[in-house]
Formats: structure tokens, C-alpha cells, sequence
């Protein structure tokens, strides 16, 4: 099954009462990243699963019980990452830092707190891998008018994680993703200037 936004923002109100209704005041939190992300920014029109990444233990362990059997039972699939570990990259620890909550949204859920992935993290994640999928969604994010991407930022985001991939490879994958999209980062002052700082070097993990 492929889900919309409407589905995907049931499917987390009817979580929501579910854990109220086992666990009362409880509150938890999930990151939304991967098709969900886009579903919800409105760039794709569906996704045939749902992405969480949860940082807590506790967390993990009641959207495991409670929100897996659901999901089944919606014909969705429900894939959930513990800690800051992504396929190919780990994120920073300090990466909740920079989600952002699921706006509009916010308000509805009592017990289910849910936040959007940084884009900056979504794209390095992108450029990790970098198959022709990833291109595309580098590409929606890009040519969306939806995220004002930051040179600085986005080279303090490179330099802070850690890549599972081989260092050279990630960095031929960087400055294709520069040469196609650079014009299309949004500098600082000193950027216009001419002070623009060299690409960090990546350090070996």
C-alpha cells in the first residue's frame, strides 16, 4: 500500500490514542525521515512505508509494541531506526538539535511528539548513497522553494557527521551535488564577499 499525507497524518493521531490508551500521560517522540519526510513537505504524493528514528529506548519499545501491529493492520510498513544511525551515515549526536516539529500538526497529538529530520541531514544522507533515487529527492529538495539551504550550514552539517562509506567516494558525490546546486545555496554576507571558506575535510571515522 502506498500512503498520502492524509493517511500517513491519521495513522499518527489513531498511534497517539493508542498509547494514551495503554500508557495514559505518557509522552514520546519520533523523528520522521525518508519517504514520510517527503510525504509530509508535500513533494512526493506517497510512500509504501513509514520512517522513525527514536532516541530513547522507551520510546522505541512502545512505537515497536504499539505502532508496528498497527501499521500492519493499516497495510503500511512501519521501519523504525534506534539511536542516530542511518543506512549509511551516523548523524551527530547533537542532531535533534536541529528538527524541526511537524507543523501545523503540532498541537494534535497529546502523547506522540514528532518532528521532521533536518534537511541539511536528509540531504547528506542523500549524497551518501547517492543512486538515482537519492538524486531525485536531492532534487525535489532543491528545486521545492520549501528549504532555504545554507552554504555554512550545510558544510558544518558535512563536517559534523560521520560517514559508513569510503571518504573519497563521498567526496566525489559532494562536489557533484556542489557543481549542480551551488548556485542554489544561500551564502552569508562575508560568502558574497569572497571569504568563502574551503570545503572541510573529512575526517576518517
Amino acid at each position: 500500500m502506498q500512503g498520502d499525507r492524509e493517511f500517513m497524518l491519521n495513522f499518527f493521531q489513531e498511534l497517539d490514542y493508542k498509547i494514551h490508551e495503554k500508557y495514559n500521560d505518557i509522552q514520546i517522540s519520533a523523528t520522521i525521515l525518508g519517504g514520510c519526510f517527503f510525504v509530509l513537505h508535500s513533494l512526493r504524493e506517497n510512500s509504501p512505508d513509514i520512517d522513525l528514528l527514536i532516541n530513547d529506548s522507551s520510546s522505541y519499545r512502545i512505537i515497536s509494541e504499539i505502532g508496528i501491529p498497527l501499521a500492519k493492520e493499516k497495510g503500511i510498513t512501519l521501519d523504525l531506526m534506534y539511536g542516530n544511525t542511518l543506512e549509511k551515515i551516523n548523524l551527530p549526536d547533537n542532531y535533534m538539535r536541529y528538527v524541526k516539529p511537524l507543523k501545523r500538526e503540532r498541537n494534535k497529538r497529546k502523547h506522540l511528539k514528532l518532528w521532521t529530520l533536518s534537511p541539511y541531514h536528509i540531504l547528506i544522507s542523500k549524497i551518501s548513497r547517492y543512486s538515482d533515487k537519492d538524486k531525485n529527492d536531492i532534487k525535489l529538495i532543491m528545486n521545492s522553494g520549501k528549504f532555504l539551504i545554507r552554504r555554512k550550514e550545510l558544510e558544518r552539517a558535512v563536517k559534523n557527521f560521520k560517514a559508513n562509506e569510503i571518504k573519497s567516494i563521498f567526496e566525489k558525490n559532494y562536489n557533484d551535488f556542489l557543481q549542480k546546486y551551488e548556485k542554489k545555496l544561500v551564502l552569508s554576507w562575508w560568502e558574497k564577499l569572497g571569504l568563502h571558506k574551503p570545503i572541510p575535510e573529512l575526517k576518517d571515522s
